[in-house]
């Protein structure tokens, strides 16, 4: 309650202007390119900036170290309480329009993000409904990397799950005697991430970089739980695919010791 309070305080300083380009940047996600909120925001790169200006002195936006051109707000709870307060309809138009941005944008950069795996096809969200499926289309905020930009940092805390609809990102994290991170892992369409914090609840265990123009869904824990709410069988549905893919991880690490015990 309290830190919802210091973001209540720190928003309702803002100037109109500034709060109304926050809530567009709410609907591209926790983190956010300045060109796709530009075409967003119908602003010139110059005044963009000026305005965003505002809300990083109040602390409410900040840079994303190593990622050229993005930003993210300084909390989860920031971004959901601007999305929150959106009405159906006006965040319907405005994740239309964030497509046609983002679409802009790619064009632009001459990048293709073809979608090979939609979020209805996702392993995790197998077995839902159409009427579930459309209300977490509703509540996800569509990522689109390019190569190198980040999508979540070791330490940080995890607050999404993330759902690889093309692409490929590599899973790193930090080497002990302070050199290059060290690579764990590349993964590929139909993946999702960031899935065991809904069980453990502790922060991210690597950073996660795309290597090539990558699709990824977001969704919020606030908003998945306000979701499954609304539909209380997807709960039971989304952890029984969890802990089936726990279990398929689990069989492969004990293969994979047999087979170095030969």
């Amino acid at each position: 309650m309290r830190v919802r309070a210091v973001i209540a305080q720190r928003v309702v300083r803002l100037s109109g202007p500034c709060k109304d380009l926050l809530v567009d940047a709410s609907v591209l996600g926790r983190e956010f390119g300045l060109d796709a909120l530009a075409r967003l925001g119908g602003l010139p790169r110059a005044e963009l900036l000026e305005v965003l200006h505002e809300a990083m002195t109040e602390r409410v936006v900040g840079e994303v170290p190593g990622s050229h051109g993005r930003m993210r707000f300084g909390h989860a709870l920031i971004r959901d309480t601007l999305y929150d307060g959106l009405t159906s309809a006006r965040r319907l138009e405005l994740h239309r329009r964030a497509g046609e941005s983002h679409e802009a944008v790619n064009k632009a950069f001459g990048a293709r993000y073809a979608v090979a795996v939609p979020l209805a096809e996702q392993p995790l969200l197998g077995g839902l409904g159409a009427a579930e499926i459309a209300d977490l289309e509703a509540a996800t905020a569509t990522l689109l990397l390019g190569p190198g930009d980040v999508l979540c940092r070791e330490g940080e805390a995890a607050e999404d799950i993330y759902f690889v609809c093309s692409g490929a990102l590599r899973a790193e994290v930090a080497s002990g005697d302070g050199g290059a991170p060290r690579p764990l892992l590349t993964m590929g369409p139909g993946t999702a991430l960031g899935e065991i914090a809904l069980l453990d609840g502790e922060p991210r265990s690597a950073t996660v970089v795309a290597t090539e123009p990558s699709e990824v869904r977001g969704l919020s824990f606030t908003a998945l739980a306000q979701v499954g709410a609304a539909h209380p069988d997807l709960t039971v549905t989304l952890y029984r695919n969890l802990g089936r893919l726990l279990a398929w991880r689990l069989r492969r690490v004990t293969e994979q010791g047999r087979a170095l015990e030969r």
